[in-house]
């Protein structure tokens, strides 16, 4: 049995429905004369449609109190009025309403138009409750087919590690022989090549790790992760001509996902780094770190080659290049920018071709 609740400041009113109601075998969960008392009233009795008059005693009309209701719970209401002027009904639509109204009541009506909306309702609810179900069982696909690729990205990489190890070893082990036959080019080649490998598989397992919906909550001390990752960059060549200045205005640690935010820093770094202008007489890069209307703010800034402006609005695309001295897998500003937006932040970006580039990072 449907239970309905009566929404009407005349008593006379409020007694008759309830009559009719019973009549035609609902249930009447209360009667109340306030919008003010729905949620009391909602909470108590649980109603599976309400009988809503617009016109009520109190602050708020029963216009406002349908769309306090639509907002707060999922129950069908039907409006009741004497009004019928455009204005009152454009309002009305704003609470999507499932039926209207307008005394004087005839049975008929009231009961077509309930029974309607009930089934009407139901409808909706079983279209939702499929629709859901469908979207649960796709994102559990979805999550185990993430799960999967993690694990065989891992695999392969460590899979592959081991062999690229053996052959760093064997080229450095050849580099010390005394040279007799002009094969040191060859060497420097695969040299090269493998450092190319051993980048593609550090940027395919970060972007795998990066994936991962979990947000861990780390004390982060800049003054600790900053030169240690700057250290971490000093086999890239032309480190040692950069100056590296690091301003630390951030009043303690910042709490957020460590892994992630190293991630960000070494990327930057790295780019910044690999993208000098190695022909200018200074070269320098400056991480700022500080606090900018109330939000931790990172700045990363160089004197490099910059980027053409034709190329800007692609630098964030997965597998994207910006200048032919790229040797990378293009994943790491893509990296960068989701790492970013997985800690709800935001990254911005300003370079000018021959003078520098800066990228801004706010948390």
């Amino acid at each position: 049995m449907s239970e309905i609740l009566i929404v009407e400041d005349e008593a006379l009113i409020a007694l008759s429905l309830k009559e009719r109601l019973e009549r035609f075998g609902y249930k009447v969960s209360g009667i109340i004369d306030r919008g003010e008392d729905i949620q009391s009233t909602i909470e108590t009795n649980s109603p599976d449609l309400i009988l809503m008059d617009i016109n009520l005693k109190g602050k708020r009309d029963g216009i406002e109190t349908a769309t306090y209701i639509k907002k707060t719970w999922n129950i069908p209401i039907v409006f009741l009025t004497s009004y019928t002027n455009k204005s009152i009904l454009d309002r009305a639509k704003q609470a999507e309403p499932y039926g209207y109204i307008v005394k004087t009541i005839d049975d008929n009506n009231l009961h077509i138009t309930i029974d309607v909306a009930l089934n009407k309702h139901q409808a909706n609810m079983a279209y939702f409750n499929k629709t859901n179900k469908e979207l649960n069982d796709k994102n559990k696909h979805l999550k185990k087919a993430n799960y999967d690729i993690e694990q065989l990205t891992y695999n392969l990489s460590h899979a592959v590690k081991g062999p690229l190890a053996s052959i760093h070893g064997l080229i450095n082990l050849l580099a010390t022989e005394k040279p007799t036959s002009g094969y040191e080019p060859f060497l420097k080649m695969m040299q090269t090549t493998v450092n190319r490998l051993e980048g593609y598989i550090h940027d395919i397992v970060t972007f795998a790790e990066n994936n991962n919906d979990i947000i861990s909550q780390d004390k982060i001390f800049f003054d600790q992760l900053i030169p240690d990752i700057i250290e971490s960059l000093q086999l890239i060549e032309g480190w040692k001509r950069i100056d590296f200045k690091f301003e630390n205005n951030f009043d303690g640690p910042l709490i957020s996902d460590k892994r992630r935010i190293t991630i960000i820093l070494q990327n930057l770094l790295m780019n910044a780094v690999q993208y000098h202008n190695y022909s200018s007489s200074f070269q320098y890069i400056v991480v700022n770190v500080s606090t900018v209307l109330g939000r931790p703010t990172i700045t990363v800034q160089d004197n490099g080659l910059g980027i053409d402006k034709e190329m800007q609005p692609q630098i964030f695309n997965m597998f994207f290049r910006g200048s032919i001295k790229s040797e990378g897998s293009g994943l790491g500003l893509y990296i960068v920018k989701t790492a970013v937006e997985k800690l709800n932040g935001k990254i911005y970006m300003n370079s000018d071709p021959g003078i520098g580039t800066s990228f801004t990072i706010t948390l």
